[in-house]
């Protein structure tokens, strides 16, 4: 069965990383990620996603609760996927989609893929986000790093993300979503280099391990 979340839409943006039990998070819905590869360890933390929207931006938050929490990388467009890493991937129209991921401590990597081949270069269409994402995409963590070693206890943490339409518009030709806009996308939280490796994801990718399949994501609907 295809996966569907409603992102609530706002007049106003909250502050970052404000109560989950004000308003307006209170009223957001939420994904959980329930489903693991098989390949990964037994290790499954638990994740609650939450989105928001208005006219300016797409606000997603991740609440997790982790252990055995490593992040070593700092830098835009460095391999956050190593670390413990939340991941959202969008789906704006039928040309493309993006690839938005960030450790917990809040490092990003990002871009606009048009064909997720892989290749020995990456993917045979694929456009990283411009050097300006790093300060136009906002990053607001409860988590500071870098983290190493790791974690090994029960860990909670929060990522929150603010990305532009007009970001995503410039580089996708998409205008920014309308209320009734369905949009198509998955969310994952993986750590490929921590002690207890593991991926999961919102919409089940099936047996192959790859993120980057987007006939499996689930829609998002912009209410």
């Amino acid at each position: 069965m295809e996966k569907h979340y409603e992102i609530v839409r706002i007049s106003t943006p909250p502050p970052p990383l404000a109560s989950l039990d004000g308003s307006p998070w209170r009223d957001a819905s939420v994904a959980r990620i329930e489903w693991f590869h098989p390949e990964g360890s037994d290790h499954r933390p638990a994740v609650d996603f939450r989105a928001l929207w208005d006219k300016a931006e797409l606000i997603a938050r991740y609440t997790v609760t982790d252990r055995f929490v490593r992040c070593v990388h700092t830098g835009f467009q460095d391999p956050v996927y190593e670390d413990s890493c939340c991941e959202l991937f969008v789906k704006p129209g039928d040309t493309g989609y993006f690839n938005i991921e960030i450790n917990a401590i809040g490092a990003l990597l990002g871009s606009w893929i048009t064909d997720p081949t892989r290749t020995d270069k990456g993917f045979a269409g694929q456009e990283p986000l411009p050097a300006q994402a790093d300060h136009e995409i906002r990053r607001f963590t409860t988590l500071t790093g870098p983290i190493d070693p790791e974690i090994d206890r029960e860990t909670r943490y929060e990522i929150e993300v603010r990305i532009p339409f007009v970001l995503l518009s410039q580089l996708s030709g998409t205008l920014p979503p309308k209320p009734g806009d369905r949009w198509r996308g998955n969310i994952y939280k993986c750590s490929e280099n921590s002690s207890r490796p593991h991926w999961g994801a919102w919409s089940p990718i099936g047996d192959r391990l790859e993120y980057h399949q987007p006939d499996r994501f689930g829609e998002f609907v912009f209410s």
